[in-house]
């Protein structure tokens, strides 16, 4: 580690053009706190003013709320912790020798298999930081394979995520379209999608389920896609829907993505994240990231090994097809205990409860006087509402009453759009849902 001597840090500031407040512009103004510790002070002193000062922050233990997303609490088991903490498995990083750590490489081979099991297809890699970059890679695999440069996504894919995929394709010299949504639906409109296709469209790229909630009409999209002849791509921001939903390669995907923080860690202030990342045989070696292979070693016993790395640093850089050399090792290791520890009934059963609550939430904020936009499409666990009168008081009054009602609809999808985006879990109190209903009625 490198502690920098006085005045490096603004010298190197003033070298790429920056003031130490800018470090901090995703930050929001009013979380912003600079700590006044004097030099000299004690170790002992300054972690119980750091830990003072943590404990102004509010769990969703302390509110619950109707919070999601793209970032979900769910259940973790207390056996995901405990295994995932044993020496034989506890690294982030895969060491260089990757051959002898085996009990992480036979960890990361279980998650290539759960990985490509859930997304239904072929080959699944080692993970990816987290479903947005996963996503991202997916669309750069796409040009890759295919032909064409435009890439069609939905326009109800949270601006975040957009912006994400927009940085890697534009690195690739592809451009971005947005496909319209179906005001009826709340999903992508088919009959534009198919108007939009023509021999310079490389991906369509979708996310099931959106951030509205509602489910995709995925046959139907991968049907005009795959007659086009462009690459299909789709991404699972709630990893937890496959539980009760086909994964994209049984709609014809040929690359797929999904998000597996809600089967590793809480949402701890939205990160870190994990990426899952599967695709067709045929475009196993335009993968990114790294696939760990099993084999037997000379007394014919099982053994781990890292059979394709596709870095520059390991393979011609004009045959690279990603920089990434580290993968989120740890959450994909708990994230294979969660799932491991669910099994498939457990892992259906969470969802078909996540599924069965959000409904219910739906029709009981319905009932107190909430619109629900789309009500006749399908949702998994989240969904879009509109409140009459001032939408930010009813959040305000909500809060008051110890619960957060869910999130501005323009912080997921920017702005233009209206209402409200919630969610419901299993880990959200019925009191909570009962407190959000009562303030609905309170405004009506």
């Amino acid at each position: 580690m490198h502690l920098p001597e006085a005045g490096q840090i603004d010298d190197m500031l003033a070298d790429v053009g920056l003031d130490a407040e800018q470090l901090f512009s995703d930050v929001p103004q009013p979380v912003r706190r600079r700590l006044d510790i004097p030099e000299g002070k004690p170790d002992r002193e300054v972690e119980q003013e750091i830990t003072s000062t943590l404990a102004e922050n509010t769990t969703v233990q302390e509110r619950p709320g109707l919070l999601g997303g793209g970032s979900y609490d769910h259940w973790i088991p207390p056996e995901t912790r405990f295994l995932s903490t044993r020496g034989e498995l506890l690294t982030s990083y895969t060491p260089y020798q990757a051959e002898i750590n085996q009990g992480l490489l036979q960890a990361l081979f279980e998650f290539q298999t759960l990985s490509a099991r859930l997304l239904e297809l072929d080959v699944a890699n080692n993970g990816l930081y987290d479903g947005a970059s996963a996503a991202g890679e997916a669309c750069l695999m796409a040009l890759r394979v295919g032909r064409g440069t435009r890439v069609l996504v939905p326009e109800h894919l949270p601006d975040q995520r957009a912006s994400i995929v927009e940085n890697y394709v534009d690195g690739a010299g592809g451009t971005i379209e947005r496909i319209p949504t179906d005001p009826a639906t709340g999903t992508v409109d088919v009959d534009a999608l198919q108007a939009m296709l023509d021999d310079d469209v490389g991906c369509v790229h979708v996310e099931n389920p959106n951030a509205l909630g509602c489910l995709e009409p995925m046959d139907a999209i991968g049907d005009v896609t795959d007659d086009a002849g462009a690459t299909f791509t789709a991404n699972v921001p709630e990893v937890t829907a496959l539980g009760l939903l086909h994964g994209p390669g049984h709609h014809g995907a040929d690359i797929a993505t999904a998000e597996g923080q809600p089967l590793a860690l809480p949402p701890s202030y939205g990160g870190p994240s994990l990426g899952l990342f599967a695709a067709r045989k045929k475009h196993l070696r335009k993968m990114p990231g790294r696939i760990t292979g099993k084999t037997e070693d000379e007394d014919e016993r099982d053994a781990y090994c890292l059979t394709l790395q596709t870095r520059e640093q390991h393979i011609r850089r004009s045959r690279a097809t990603s920089n990434i050399c580290t993968n989120q090792s740890f959450l994909a290791l708990m994230f294979t205990v969660t799932l491991g520890t669910l099994g498939e009934t457990g892992f259906r059963n969470m969802a078909e409860t996540n599924a069965a609550r959000a409904r219910q939430a739906r029709q009981r904020l319905a009932e107190a006087g909430a619109e629900i936009p789309y009500a006749d499409s399908h949702h998994y666990n989240e969904f879009l509402f509109e409140v009459p009168g001032d939408r930010d008081l009813f959040l305000q009054r909500a809060r008051e009453r110890g619960v957060e009602a869910g999130i501005p609809a323009e912080r997921v999808l920017g702005h233009g759009h209206d209402g409200i985006v919630a969610c419901v879990t299993e880990t959200v109190p019925d009191d909570a849902i009962d407190t959000v209903v009562e303030t609905v009625q309170e405004v009506v």
